[in-house]
């Protein structure tokens, strides 16, 4: 069963070293036309997987930080980025635009049996320092040590099926993925419980679509973009197996996996006032444990003003 999964690993670790670009749904004919779209391998993928590809050029790409330098080039029109790091780039570039929120929290922490009583873990392994689980489990659990030795889910959630590491924060679909691969693994904390415990708010940001003022300023039909975004996360929640069996072409997932954790995965369609309350919400956090680093005092002016929720009801 373990053998399985380290298979899969590697096939990771290789794609990830390789340097090429995993997946896009690319062609030449229609290149020129269409909305160019970049994620990343995870529950970002989840989000676009139904958008017609026709109209639009998602590449999945091997890490968030490629999808920022294609959009700081020009080379992409939007981008779906981990909530952390649309903050980080906000505080360099003025003209990034948040458009909606594409995911929500989709956090569990993970342990080995020997952690069976609601006493938190002396270390709990985190995915990279400095990214959104982070900055939950420092303001969460401050009384529990991060360990970074792993910087992505990929390795963390293999180490947790080796029983390397005895407690590690998860997102979706690998914490549903290293589950079903070891039964001696639990969920010891739903993370998003926890918030809403500490803040009385359901959710946070995980994933932002982003553009720039530039593309705004050339493409009128951005409400257009926005309904085909909202009407891919409705076919996400109505047809999951169809959902699942695109994903599965973006080569990071088998359509089995996808399927069963699509509806984990915390994808979601929030623009407007939902997506301004929601990321600031988040930012205020963040900026709390490292305030040098997130030097501005809100996000005021970094939202596209767009339909707003309330205004589809």
């Amino acid at each position: 069963m373990l053998r399985r999964f380290s298979h899969l690993v590697v096939f990771f670790f290789l794609m990830a070293s390789s340097g090429f670009q995993v997946f896009s749904m690319r062609n030449s004919s229609l290149e020129q036309d269409r909305v160019k779209i970049a994620v990343m391998a995870g529950p970002t993928a989840f989000s676009v997987a139904g958008l017609n590809e026709s109209e639009y050029d998602v590449a999945v790409l091997k890490t968030p930080n490629d999808a920022v330098a294609r959009l700081s080039n020009g080379e992409t029109d939007l981008a779906i980025l981990p909530s952390h790091l649309c903050f980080m780039l906000l505080q360099k570039d003025d003209s990034i635009r948040i458009l909606a929120i594409t995911g929500e929290g989709n956090l569990s922490m993970i342990s080995d049996m020997s952690a069976l009583s609601d006493a938190m873990p002396q270390i709990i392994h985190v995915p990279a320092k400095g990214s959104t689980p982070d900055f939950l489990v420092g303001f969460l659990y401050p009384e529990s040590e991060r360990d970074y030795s792993y910087s992505s889910p990929v390795q963390l959630s293999a180490m947790l099926a080796e029983g390397k590491v005895s407690a590690a924060v998860l997102p979706e679909p690998y914490s549903s993925i290293v589950l079903n691969k070891n039964p001696n693994l639990h969920a010891l904390r739903d993370i998003q419980t926890d918030f809403k415990v500490r803040t009385g708010h359901d959710n946070y940001p995980i994933s932002i679509l982003v553009t720039r003022t530039g593309f705004l300023g050339k493409h009128h039909d951005i409400g257009s973009v926005m309904s085909d975004f909202k009407s891919a996360w409705e076919s996400s929640l109505k047809r999951p197996e169809k959902v699942a069996k695109a994903v599965s072409r973006f080569g990071f997932i088998s359509e089995k996996d996808a399927a069963e954790t699509i509806g984990k995965s915390g994808i979601c369609f929030h623009d407007g006032e939902q997506a301004e309350a929601g990321c600031s919400l988040l930012y205020d956090v963040i900026r709390a444990q490292n305030p040098k680093a997130f030097s501005k005092d809100s996000l005021k002016g970094f939202f596209y003003p767009g339909k707003r929720d309330s205004d589809s009801k």
